[in-house]
């Protein structure tokens, strides 16, 4: 039988080997999975650049929060004035790069409690956003008994 040649084509017509399965047509949209490795690479990239800048910070923070929860413990037994704890926690935060002035320091003692409350901000700069991360560390040398 003579083909047709004005016949439209089908599927069939494209097989080598009749009643074989067809294989899957290409993607017409070429290179979208492109765009979206670009995109998943950029919100990574992203997320590791904002890491980098906020972790120090709580780190930071973390350090300061448990140098303040000795000098707690110690301050009764050293017998250190309300003036001498401010200014060990101001130590303190110096030495953890924090920007911690007298006026963000409130000191109690009653009876051999102490209890010291700091609050504070530290700027981070993420480029497109400048971020102010708030914290305020208290700590207190109650006995668990």
């Amino acid at each position: 039988m003579p083909a047709d040649f004005n016949a439209p084509l089908t599927p069939a017509l494209y097989s080598a080997v009749p009643d074989a399965p067809l294989l899957p047509q290409r993607n017409a949209q070429r290179g979208g999975s492109h765009l979206k490795l670009v995109v998943w690479l950029l919100v990574v990239l992203a997320i590791l650049f904002a890491s980098f800048r906020i972790v120090p910070v709580l780190v930071d923070d973390f350090q300061f929060t448990d140098g303040i929860q000795d000098i707690a413990r110690f301050a009764s037994v050293n017998r250190q004035s309300v003036d001498d704890i401010t200014n060990a926690v101001l130590k303190e935060a110096v030495k953890d790069d924090l920007p911690v002035s007298k006026e963000n320091i409130k000191v109690e003692s009653m009876s051999g409690n102490i209890r010291i409350n700091v609050q504070f901000s530290v700027p981070v700069d993420l480029l497109v956003y400048q971020w102010t991360m708030n914290f305020n560390p208290s700590v207190s040398n109650n006995s668990l008994i």
